[in-house]
C-alpha cells in the first residue's frame, strides 16, 4: 500500500488523511500482533500508546518510525513530508563523507 498510496519523489504532508490511514492500518496489525502474541512486557509498552478514556482507541501512533521500520529503502522523510523513492533503494550506509555527498537525492521542485 505504501508504493501505491505515497507520490513518487515529492512529499506529502503529514496531514493528509492518505497518511493518516496508511499509518493507523500498518499500526493496528502491528499492536493487534504485539498484544495477542507479546509477553507482558510488550502488552505493558504499548499500553503506554493507548488512550485510558475510550477502550481500543490510541492516544499516539508513532507514524515516522512506523513508516521507516516498516518501508525501509522505500520510504523517506523530510522536513517537508514523507514521500516513496521513485525506485527501491538498498538501505546501505556510506563507506565515507564522499559519498554520503554523492547519494542521490529526490527532487522538490
Amino acid at each position: 500500500q505504501l508504493w501505491e498510496s505515497l507520490p513518487k519523489g515529492n512529499p506529502v504532508v503529514w496531514a493528509e488523511p492518505i497518511v493518516s490511514q496508511l499509518c493507523s492500518a500498518i499500526w493496528s496489525e502491528v499492536a493487534e500482533h504485539g498484544l495477542r502474541n507479546g509477553d507482558r512486557a510488550v502488552n505493558d509498552a504499548l499500553g503506554i500508546f493507548q488512550d485510558p478514556s475510550q477502550d481500543g482507541r490510541w492516544s499516539f501512533i508513532p507514524a515516522a518510525e512506523l513508516l521507516l521500520t516498516v518501508g525501509e529503502g522505500l520510504v523517506g522523510i523530510t522536513a517537508l513530508g514523507l514521500f516513496v523513492w521513485p525506485t527501491w533503494q538498498e538501505a546501505i550506509p556510506p563507506r565515507s563523507a564522499y559519498d554520503l555527498t554523492a547519494l542521490t537525492r529526490p527532487n522538490f521542485a
